[in-house]
């Protein structure tokens, strides 16, 4: 995982918040999966990149599909969640817990980072 860093405290506002979710995937021999044509097995269309959202130990409240990035970085995935105003007494405590797949062969990989939605200010 790049984004969000893991505890990313997002800040109280009355609307919706807008978070990266940005995935690093790689191949465990290292080769590169992007889309550049010259002599790469592992093209980006081979990949299904998803991110479960829920609160910690809680059910699923949201998936979001990761595309592969506009700017050809290798093995890049990305996309954003917009975060439900926190309006408890308490930070609300999230994990993202994303998931790739490459269709072709089945290999799956796994990363969770958690962040956290704080609540309005005290008055």
């Amino acid at each position: 995982m790049i984004s969000p860093a893991t505890h990313t405290a997002v800040p109280w506002s009355s609307l919706p918040a807008t978070l990266a979710i940005v995935a690093s995937v790689a191949m465990m021999c290292g080769c590169p999966i992007n889309d550049q044509p010259n002599n790469n097995p592992w093209l980006p269309s081979d990949f299904g990149v998803s991110a479960q959202i829920r609160e910690v130990g809680g059910p699923v409240l949201d998936t979001v599909k990761l595309a592969f990035n506009q700017n050809h970085t290798s093995g890049l995935f990305a996309d954003t969640y917009h975060i439900p105003s926190n309006r408890t007494a308490d930070p609300i405590y999230y994990e993202a817990i994303v998931g790739a797949r490459q269709r072709s062969t089945g290999n799956v990989g796994t990363g969770t980072v958690t962040f956290i939605s704080n609540p309005p200010p005290s008055r």
